[in-house]
């Protein structure tokens, strides 16, 4: 029950986590400077 949850929100923050990354190397780490 509450594990589910967890492992739901532990994807959700890994997608997330791996769309920036993306969109880091991507735009090549112009944006953080």
């Amino acid at each position: 029950e509450q594990i589910e949850s967890r492992l739901f929100t532990i994807r959700h923050a890994w997608k997330a986590a791996r769309q920036v990354v993306r969109e880091c190397v991507a735009g090549g780490g112009d944006s953080q400077t």
